[in-house]
């Protein structure tokens, strides 16, 4: 019976520590997430600001 408790202690230990491993590795992922989406964001702005700069340009051209 002690020898069971014991198996069965030791295998939630070891649920645990895959627990707490499968946790690191989503935040590590959530981070990197996080990191591309902000990249991401970030180049869309340029790219729509160019955008604009280009169709002011362009209204400006024919303007003239």
């Amino acid at each position: 019976m002690i020898v069971k408790f014991h198996d069965i202690i030791g295998e939630i230990h070891a649920s645990g520590e895959h627990l707490a491993s499968a946790s690191e590795e989503l935040s590590a992922s959530a981070v990197q997430i996080a990191s591309g989406s902000k990249e991401l964001s970030s180049r869309a702005q340029l790219v729509s600001t160019a955008s604009q700069e280009v169709t002011a340009t362009i209204v400006e051209i024919f303007q003239k």
